[in-house]
């Protein structure tokens, strides 16, 4: 009780975040909540005007609770409004570009915000976003964010994930109330004379864009430009996917979205360079003053990146603490920061970045002091180091549950890698502010260019090797939710007993501890009996799974493509199991594979009791005999030159299954006398028969 009392934001902000999620996961009217909130709110002024006893204390906290939790419900009702529109016919559109675009080989990227559309009956004023992809062309030049647009065409639904793992892109465009995108020819829009100046948030992003340019401008290019752009300004879509893998296998890959190291940085160099105002008592809140100005700016030069926009919100309201000449509590601002981000954007709660953010910075404020404390040295450069690297464990000892639940690998060599990327990101951001203000100097910028090369070419070659290492990253891990939540239990009880010497804290960690282990043996039970076929949807390949407990056994077919690759990472990883044979369609039509449970003889297969056939563009059809052979699933993929009319009558299937690499003129001929049930990966989702032993 008294840890609240001292920190009451966490008070509010912990019922506030459980009101968020029962509204995200149960969809109630908020309406009614909104009435709860009037209702509790007078019972709490009655309760609080009125003299009662000191046994009833705990209704008002009760009340102040149960308020907290309303709001968060209202909150996500108001903020998560998905507009619904017809997207069966073509219509009229006016809005207003919300990012520059971004070059993406065959076309363009952007947001736009509608603001007015028409059908041929009615014109509407709803306000809501939609992701554009426009047709290459001289003329997208022109556009920039803010640019005022009009376009013509149909509305394309998101659609949800087609498979049961991997990233969710319609799920993550729902949080930022995105359900439609569209894809405008060069003569479907135009642009308006007009450009939306009153938004900062705008200016930023083409303030952002300038200072890019402005690295371009003085020989900064290819991917020292990318990386560049990431890690000073938070622009990461120029970054390639080499580049990212390597940076994540090497465990700097946060040091690529601008954040609070970042911003902690700018924080460092203005208060050395105004350190000399403390001296002089009329001048004591000029540097909290320039600081503040200082941060804020440079949010305004990253475009405003939501990342940065935590970290600044973090940062001002500490040192508004100090501003204030109050006892500054570094946990009730935290949880300040965060409840005050979560009004205006609850759905951010769900966001990758908010949550390692948020839990990186607690886990330093926790555990750097009891770290550093570990070793003593007496020459300060080892001693800076060796604080870097408490700074590096601290945060990845709080992070390493949400990492590995979304990313399901653990860089080993997290430690070294951030030494460097650390250093390089404050001598990079220091020379970045001082390339953008002698910029109109071609001597001092080519010099400094120069540098800024020298530093990033160190960086991309230490990365490289690092990631190379044998042992740097342990791949393939999966914590389930539950996991996560006994993991930062543990973490937090064993941190409370350190500190109080109680046995109740950890009584409670070996608790968790134990949970752990039966939710793992939970898992690996599920994980040894589970059998399953699985045909996967990707665009243009195949991937079908045959789960054979711990094994799977797949047939792709014969491609290189990384998103094939990646898919069957992804699998292994979300259903526990190891690949165990790899084959390829197309060189298995004269083949006989006896492994486990699975039979597969020239396209017929046989698995736990069930029956199918591949019918492929290599597939040759089986000869008519009298005797009946009876199938559970026909598979195809691949085109194959066949009509269902050719396979022999005497094969008798139940079921078919078409994959992504159909073409769709080739579905509509296998659906055109549909008289028995077909799915279709690509509108119905991966196909998942689960079979019971």
């Amino acid at each position: 009780m008294i840890f609240f009392k001292t920190n009451p934001f966490i008070r509010l902000l912990l019922p506030f975040i459980a009101g968020i999620i029962i509204q995200y996961n149960l969809h109630f009217n908020y309406l009614f909540f909104l009435y709860g909130i009037i209702i509790l709110t007078s019972l709490l002024i009655i309760f609080t005007l009125t003299a009662v006893s000191y046994n009833l204390q705990f209704v008002k906290g009760l009340l102040i609770t149960l308020i907290f939790i309303n709001i968060g419900i209202v909150t996500v009702g108001i903020k998560h409004n998905i507009v619904l529109c017809n997207d069966n016919v073509e219509m009229k559109f006016s809005g207003t570009v919300v990012k520059n675009p971004v070059d993406k080989d065959k076309y363009f990227k952007t947001e736009i915000n509608i603001t007015e559309y028409a059908d041929k009956n009615n014109i509407y004023n709803n306000n809501f976003n939609v992701v554009a992809y426009f047709e290459k062309c001289n003329n997208i030049s022109a556009i920039q964010a803010g640019s005022e647009i009009k376009f013509k065409t149909k509305l394309q639904k998101i659609t949800n994930r087609q498979n049961p793992f991997g990233f969710d892109f319609s799920k993550y465009l729902l949080h930022k109330n995105i359900a439609y995108s569209v894809y405008l020819k060069k003569d479907e829009w135009h642009l308006k004379p007009l450009y939306n100046t009153g938004n900062i948030r705008y200016y930023a992003l083409n303030l952002r864009k300038k200072t890019i340019d402005l690295f371009e401008k003085n020989n900064i290019e290819g991917n020292n430009l990318a990386v560049l752009s990431a890690l000073t300004l938070g622009y990461k879509s120029s970054l390639n996917y080499e580049t990212k893998q390597e940076y994540g296998k090497a465990g700097a890959m946060h040091v690529l979205a601008v954040s609070g190291l970042h911003v902690g940085i700018i924080f460092l160099i203005v208060s050395f360079l105004f350190k000399w105002t403390t001296r002089f008592k009329s001048l004591k809140h000029l540097k909290t003053i320039i600081t503040v100005l200082a941060i804020w700016g440079y949010a305004l030069i990253t475009g405003l990146s939501p990342s940065v926009v935590r970290a600044s919100v973090m940062f001002t309201f500490i040192l508004a603490g100090m501003l204030l000449n109050r006892r500054i509590n570094i946990y009730n601002s935290i949880a300040a920061s965060a409840f005050f981000i979560l009004l205006f954007n609850p759905l951010l709660l769900f966001d990758v970045g908010f949550q390692l953010s948020y839990v990186a910075v607690s886990g330093i404020v926790l555990f750097y002091r009891k770290i550093y404390g570990l070793l003593y040295f007496k020459y300060k450069i080892f001693d800076w180091l060796w604080a870097l690297t408490s700074v590096s464990i601290a945060a990845q000892l709080s992070t390493f549950p949400i990492t590995i639940y979304h990313f399901h690998q653990f860089p080993v060599l997290f430690w070294l890698s951030n030494i460097v990327v650390s250093i390089s990101a404050i001598l990079l951001i220091i020379l970045v502010i001082l390339l953008v203000i002698f910029s109109s100097l071609s001597i001092a910028a080519t010099a400094l260019s120069y540098i800024i090369n020298g530093i990033l070419n160190f960086n991309t070659i230490f990365i490289h090797k690092i990631s190379c290492l044998p042992f740097s990253i342990i791949n393939n891990l999966n914590l389930t939710p539950e996991k996560v939540i006994f993991f930062y239990l543990t973490i937090f009880c064993i941190y409370l007993w350190i500190e109080s010497r109680k046995s109740a804290p950890l009584f409670i960690a070996l608790l968790s501890i134990f949970a752990i282990g039966i939710t793992g043996a939970f898992n690996m039970y599920k994980t040894i009996n589970r059998k399953a076929i699985c045909v996967y949807q990707i665009k243009n390949e195949t991937a079908i799974q045959f789960i054979d407990g711990e094994k799977s056994i797949w047939f792709t077919s014969d491609s290189d493509n990384k998103f094939l690759k990646k898919l069957i990472k992804d699998a292994d990883i979300f259903w526990n199991t190891k690949t165990d044979c790899k084959y390829i369609l197309q060189n298995t039509n004269d083949t006989l594979i006896l492994n486990g449970n699975l039979y597969y003889n020239s396209g017929f297969w046989q698995f736990n009791g069930y029956t199918g056939f591949i019918l492929n563009l290599y597939s040759r059809l089986p000869v008519y005999k009298p005797k009946k052979v009876n199938l559970n699933y026909l598979i195809i993929t691949s085109n194959p030159p066949y009509e269902l009319s050719d396979i022999p009558e005497n094969i008798i299937y139940k079921n078919i299954i078409i994959d992504g690499s159909v073409s769709a003129w080739k579905v509509k001929q296998y659906l055109k006398n549909k008289t028995l049930p077909v799915l279709y990966t690509k509108t119905d989702g991966a196909f998942i028969k689960f079979i019971s032993n």
